[in-house]
C-alpha cells in the first residue's frame, strides 16, 4: 500500500478463548482479536530500524555469506573459501514520532579464520541512537535524521585505544511515479576517539596484532619521533564519512534493493615526510577508501519473518595498481582476496 502496510498481513492476530494466534470466542459469544501492526517492509527495504510502527520492537537478522579468498595470506592457498554467520539485533522504541534504537552484531566463521590466534568470532561496537522523520509531501520525500553513540566493545577498539564515538546521519526516502520504486539517499559523519596511552603498546615492545593479542616474533623498528603504538599496533581511526544511493522496489510482500555506498576513514596516523617515505606516499593525515555494492530480493513469508537472497561486495575504491576504479558490485580482478560474497538472510521482527 501506499502508506507501507502490507495488506496480506495487515489482519495478524492472537485470541482470546481459543488457539494461540488464532481466533476464538470469548464470553458472551463476543469474538476477541488483538491485532499487531504489519511490519513496515518499507523501512527494511531503506535500511533503516526495523519496527512494527508502534511502542517496543526487536528485529533479529542471521546471515549466511560464502566468499572465496578468506585466509589466502595466512594459509598461502591459492583458494582457500569462507563461511562466515553474521548475527544482528536490533531492538527499537517508538515514542510519538521518535524511534530509539540499539544495535549489536557478531560474526562467526565455520571455515579456518584468517588471523594467526585462529579467532572465529569477532564482536561489533555497539551502538545506541535515535531516529526523526521529517516528511516534505510535496515532494514526495520522507527525510529520517538519525544520531546517537558507539560504545568500544569490540576487541579492535579496545586495541585502538578508543573510548567510543558519535555518529549523526541524514537518510532522504523520495516515491517515484512507478509505484513501488523509491529512491534513498544516505549521508553519515562518525567521529572517534582514540587514546595513545590506551593502547598498551610501548616502546622496545615486539610487533602485535593487538586486535588479537598476538605477539608475532619480529622487533618493531621505530622512525624518528614515531611512538611505538603507531609503528607496532593498529592505526586507529579519528573519523568515518560514508555515502550511500540505493534503489528498493516493492510489491506486496515482495521488495529488491541496488545499492552502492562509499566510505572513507581517515586515520589517526600522521604520515612522516623523511628520507624512508615510499614514492607515491603522501605525508600527513590520510584516508582509506572503500566502496560497498548489494544486490537483493527480500520476501516476507510471515508476519515475523522476512527471507533474502543476494550478493555484496566490499573492496577498496581503486585497483591494486591505482590505475583505475574498481566496479562497485563484484570483483572481476581475482577470486582469491574476499571482496565479493553471496548471502541468505532472515530477519526476525518481533
Amino acid at each position: 500500500r501506499e502508506d507501507g502496510g502490507v495488506q496480506p498481513y495487515a489482519q495478524t492476530s492472537s485470541s482470546v478463548g481459543g488457539k494461540p494466534g488464532g481466533e476464538g470466542v470469548g464470553r458472551g459469544g463476543a469474538l476477541f482479536r488483538f491485532q499487531r501492526p504489519p511490519v513496515r517492509l518499507r523501512d527494511l527495504a531503506a535500511g533503516l530500524p526495523p519496527n512494527r510502527g508502534g511502542g517496543l520492537g526487536v528485529g533479529l537478522n542471521a546471515s549466511i555469506l560464502a566468499s572465496l579468498g578468506q585466509g589466502t595470506f595466512m594459509s598461502g592457498a591459492a583458494q582457500n573459501p569462507s563461511l562466515v554467520t553474521q548475527i544482528s539485533l536490533q531492538p527499537t522504541l517508538q515514542i510519538d514520532q521518535w524511534t530509539l534504537f540499539a544495535s549489536q552484531a557478531l560474526a562467526v566463521e565455520a571455515t579456518d579464520p584468517d588471523n594467526p590466534a585462529g579467532q572465529r568470532v569477532t564482536w561489533f561496537d555497539t551502538s545506541l541512537g535515535a531516529l526523526y522523520p521529517v516528511r516534505l509531501a510535496s515532494l514526495s520525500t520522507s527525510l529520517q535524521f538519525s544520531g546517537g553513540l558507539r560504545l568500544p566493545t569490540s576487541q579492535q577498539s579496545q586495541a585502538q585505544g578508543s573510548l567510543g564515538g558519535a555518529f549523526l546521519g541524514v537518510t532522504s526516502i523520495t516515491s517515484t511515479p512507478l509505484e513501488g520504486l523509491r529512491v534513498i539517499v544516505g549521508l553519515r559523519g562518525q567521529a572517534n576517539t582514540a587514546f595513545e596511552e590506551l593502547r598498551g603498546i610501548e616502546d622496545g615492545d615486539s610487533f602485535q596484532d593487538a586486535s588479537l593479542g598476538v605477539t608475532l616474533a619480529s622487533t618493531c623498528l621505530l622512525r624518528t619521533g614515531e611512538s611505538a603504538a603507531d609503528a607496532c599496533g593498529p592505526i586507529p581511526n579519528v573519523a568515518n564519512l560514508s555515502g550511500a544511493l540505493r534503489l528498493t522496489y516493492g510489491r506486496g510482500p515482495f521488495f529488491a534493493v541496488v545499492g552502492v555506498s562509499v566510505i572513507s576513514l581517515v586515520s589517526a596516523f600522521s604520515g612522516p615526510d623523511d628520507e624512508l617515505r615510499a614514492e607515491g606516499a603522501r605525508p600527513g593525515l590520510n584516508a582509506t577508501t572503500f566502496t560497498s555494492g548489494t544486490v537483493s530480493g527480500n520476501y516476507q513469508l510471515r508476519p515475523w519473518l522476512v527471507v533474502g537472497l543476494g550478493t555484496q561486495s566490499f573492496q577498496p575504491i581503486q585497483t591494486a595498481d591505482g590505475q583505475g576504479l574498481r566496479f562497485p558490485f563484484w570483483n572481476f580482478t581475482g577470486a582469491a582476496n574476499n571482496f565479493s560474497s553471496f548471502f541468505v538472510s532472515s530477519t526476525f521482527i518481533l
